[in-house]
């Protein structure tokens, strides 16, 4: 078979068409995800919640979130007929956005994972039936603008413990962080849902390579074209050795704002950049994922490299690792894609939010990590994995653990 060459004028309209074609696409779901994040009544709480859960919700406040509305409330304790044992620390009244909202089931897994993981001991919300005794409610909702939409609502027990987004992020806390994410990975091993193998979520880092759809929100940002070389690394360099692993199911989304600490207690005059962290807690299980373990602990990493501020972003993971390895290993061929995995999370952060902003210019969650994402990625694809892998040992030799990375 012979190859012709195409004219000039063939490739221009070719390439013309695919960007036609690429643009008309993100118009579309620049559509379908116009209001994904529900907009509420401000009589919503206090109505919904005597309605729904015969509560009188006596204080709320808004937590931060990305896609959904999540409340902390507390409640007067005398009037709660339909609750056997009232949660003194209050309770999650949470709205799911309007695209998750079409899949119940989504709810109904993670009421599953949920009690999976509290058989094993380990701290985590629970969910509160409604008066009619469901876990949750589909909920019409008229706006202020006098709009219809259609939300999830349901209510967890609120888990005490503040959020590491509010807290000094230190050696000593990355370190605990490791050990828990080993050992939810463990826990998590022998869990199974036919919804979850099957779901497609955008935040699926496997799913990376698709992103490029959102091309048009980027093609102006001087990240571009490293954005496009991740992707493309991604495909040739990942997906390869993924195939050799095991999947299983992970949290999908372990970063600073889902993980609850608290201070360790006995210690007093110690400067906040020293002060250690339990790990209290996991929440938001909601972009759980059949995946690889390794991918769990490269968006760990790539989190806590984005928040942290008493080191140098690239040798976080180092830190993180020595908590890890203590209770999981690392195989040879994890070893070898974690770096371009810790570049692909944040390349994914990229674009994901820049396109959120154009949805919801004021998003919170966004506009105060987006530029942390921006300036770690460019550190970490600057850095050589030879250079990366060199000090990730040296801090891993603090901690008595040698050699974990080979270094060419």
């Amino acid at each position: 078979m012979s190859y012709v060459k195409p004219s000039e004028d063939d490739s221009l309209s070719q390439t013309t068409s695919k960007d036609e074609d690429q643009n008309s696409e993100f118009m579309t779901m620049l559509e379908q995800f116009q209001q994904i994040k529900p907009t509420l009544p401000p009589t919503f709480v206090k109505n919904e919640t005597l309605r729904l859960y015969g509560m009188t919700v006596m204080e709320y406040q808004e937590l931060d979130s990305y896609y959904d509305i999540n409340y902390h409330i507390t409640v007067d304790q005398a009037v709660n007929n339909y609750i056997n044992d009232f949660h003194p620390a209050g309770y999650v009244l949470k709205v799911l956005n309007a695209k998750d909202s079409q899949n119940p089931a989504l709810i109904e897994a993670m009421h599953l994972v949920l009690d999976h993981l509290r058989r094993k001991c380990f701290p985590v919300q629970a969910f509160v039936s409604n008066v009619y005794g469901d876990l949750w409610s589909s909920e019409t909702v008229v706006n202020e603008f006098g709009t219809k939409k259609t939300y999830i609502v349901s209510m967890l027990t609120y888990l005490e413990g503040k959020t590491m987004t509010s807290k000094q992020i230190n050696p000593s806390s990355l370190y605990n962080i490791g050990i828990y994410a080993g050992l939810l990975q463990n826990a998590l091993e022998d869990f199974d849902n036919d919804f979850l193998r099957k779901r497609e979520n955008q935040w699926d880092l496997l799913q990376l390579p698709k992103l490029v759809k959102f091309a048009p929100v980027l093609e102006h940002k001087k990240e571009f074209q490293l954005l496009k070389t991740i992707m493309t690394d991604f495909k040739t360099e990942v997906v390869p050795v993924l195939e050799h692993l095991t999947k299983v199911l992970i949290h999908g989304d372990l970063n600073d704002g889902n993980i609850l600490v608290k201070e360790v207690m006995g210690r007093t005059n110690i400067p906040e950049e020293k002060t250690t962290y339990d790990i209290v807690g996991i929440i938001d299980f909601l972009d759980m994922q059949y995946s690889y373990t390794i991918v769990d602990i490269a968006i760990l990493i790539a989190h806590m490299s984005a928040e942290c501020t008493c080191m140098a972003p690239i040798d976080v993971g180092g830190h993180v690792l020595a908590g890890y390895l203590t209770v999981k290993e690392l195989t040879h061929n994890e070893r070898g894609i974690l770096r371009l995995l810790i570049c692909s999370r944040l390349a994914q952060l990229v674009i994901l939010n820049e396109f959120t902003l154009l949805m919801d210019p004021h998003n919170k969650s966004v506009l105060s990590h987006l530029e942390n994402y921006k300036r770690v990625i460019w550190k970490f694809c600057q850095t050589s994995k030879t250079e990366l892998y060199r000090r990730w040992n040296e801090v891993l030799r603090d901690y008595n653990i040698e050699n974990v990375f080979s270094i060419l």
